[in-house]
């Protein structure tokens, strides 16, 4: 069973995912792909204080959640600050 707010991407997760796709009318598949983040994108803000030389940090405004990211600067996939192990968890789902 998932734990709401434990990094994990599991049947909750998929399920609040297809809801904010249809909300926002946008391919709902639960999957948080590059349609999902493209949109997404509108929440998030830049934060340099999770800047590194290689990544671009930032903070995701979200409806609940409000959490740490950073973008590769060489092929822009996103990580996140995991709030359960306090490490940077890839975002491909």
């Amino acid at each position: 069973m998932e734990n709401g707010g434990n990094g994990e991407f599991g049947s909750n997760t998929a399920a609040k995912t297809r809801t904010w796709q249809d909300v926002m009318n946008i391919g709902v598949d639960g999957s948080v792909g590059p349609q999902t983040w493209g949109e997404a994108y509108g929440a998030v803000n830049r934060n340099t204080g999770y800047d590194t030389s290689t990544q671009t940090g930032y903070f995701y405004y979200g409806y609940n959640r409000t959490f740490a990211l950073r973008k590769q600067n060489s092929n822009g996939v996103w990580t996140f600050l995991n709030p359960r192990t306090g490490s940077w968890t890839g975002t491909s789902h």
